[in-house]
């Protein structure tokens, strides 16, 4: 219920807030010329992409377990869905 544009500003947040890592400016300045350091930018930039949906997709994945009935529903409601981690390991 939060609404498209607040999902959309959280993720600009959030993709901002990697310009100013510090493993992503010690790549860059560890580099040895100015094109690897473009290619370790790009190469790290994808990799926090990818990184990005892994809680997402994990997320997913429990839901559509819980929805199938793979995994009780009632695990999730007693322990909250801070485990659910845990839960799909179960």
């Amino acid at each position: 219920g939060i609404g498209w544009w607040m999902i959309a500003s959280l993720t600009i947040m959030y993709l901002a807030s990697f310009l100013v890592g510090q493993e992503t400016i010690q790549k860059i300045y560890s580099c040895r010329n100015e094109k690897v350091a473009k290619q370790a930018s790009l190469l790290c930039s994808a990799m926090y992409v990818a990184f990005a949906f892994v809680p997402a997709v994990l997320g997913l994945a429990c839901l559509a377990a819980v929805k199938s009935g793979v995994i009780s529903s009632d695990i999730i409601e007693q322990y909250g869905t801070r485990y659910v981690l845990p839960t799909l390991g179960y």
